[in-house]
C-alpha cells in the first residue's frame, strides 16, 4: 500500500516536471473530476478522464513511432497528452477525439504551435467518423457500446479506403470485442498496454 502510493505520488511528479519541460498543461488540477457521464455521450459510457502517466508512454514510444504519412488518433484524448508527445517527433499529423468540451478546449490549447497539423474534435466517439488514420489510441476511455459503434464505423471506413491500422489500447478491458473481429490481431502485451493491428477486410 505505502510502495504503491509512493509510485503514484513520483509519477504524479514526474507528469509535472514532464509538462513544464514541453509547455503544456496536461496534469488533473487537484481535486478535479470529470463528469462520468456527459451529454456528449450517445450511450452514456464515458470513464473519467485519467491521463496516461509520462513514464507509460515512454514505455511504449516505439509504438507511438509516426512517419510523415501516418495519422495518429486519440479517442478520449483528455488534455491531449498523447497528442503532444507523438508530435514530438515532428512528422505526421495527430487527432483527437473528446466528449467533455473543456477539456476538448485544454487539448487544443496545448497543441498550440506544434510543428504537425493536429485538430481536436469535441464529440461523442461513436460519431466520429475515420478518414486516413493510421494509428488509434485508447486508454479505456468508454464502454462497451460506444467501443463497438467504434469498430463499426471503423470497418465501414476500411471498406472504403483499405490499409494497415496500429491500435495502442491502455486498460483493455473491451479486448474481448476485438477477439471478434477477423481483421484485427494481437501483436504484443506490455505492461498493462497491448498494442493489435488490423489486417482490413479484402474487397470482393
Amino acid at each position: 500500500m505505502i510502495k504503491e502510493r509512493l509510485r503514484r505520488l513520483y509519477l504524479r511528479a514526474y507528469d509535472r516536471q514532464m509538462d513544464r519541460r514541453l509547455g503544456v498543461s496536461t496534469c488533473e488540477p487537484k481535486g478535479w473530476k470529470t463528469p462520468v457521464e456527459t451529454p456528449n455521450s450517445q450511450f452514456q459510457d464515458a470513464t473519467a478522464s485519467q491521463p496516461t502517466w509520462y513514464r507509460q508512454l515512454e514505455s511504449i514510444d516505439d509504438w507511438l513511432h509516426m512517419d510523415a504519412c501516418d495519422h495518429l488518433v486519440d479517442l478520449g484524448c483528455g488534455r491531449g497528452r498523447v497528442l503532444v508527445w507523438a508530435a514530438q517527433q515532428g512528422q505526421g499529423r495527430v487527432s483527437g477525439v473528446e466528449a467533455v468540451s473543456s477539456l476538448a478546449k485544454d487539448a487544443q490549447a496545448n497543441l498550440e504551435g506544434l510543428s504537425i497539423p493536429n485538430q481536436v474534435h469535441c464529440q461523442d466517439a461513436a460519431d466520429y467518423r475515420f478518414s486516413d488514420e493510421t494509428i488509434l489510441f485508447f486508454f479505456n476511455p468508454f464502454g462497451a457500446f460506444t467501443m463497438a459503434a467504434v469498430m463499426d464505423n471503423l470497418a465501414s471506413n476500411l471498406e472504403e479506403n483499405p490499409r494497415l491500422i496500429r491500435i495502442i489500447y491502455r486498460w483493455d478491458h473491451h479486448h474481448q470485442l476485438f477477439q471478434t473481429l477477423p481483421w484485427i490481431e494481437r501483436v504484443e502485451n506490455r505492461g498493462r498496454s497491448s498494442l493489435w493491428r488490423i489486417n482490413p477486410p479484402r474487397k470482393a
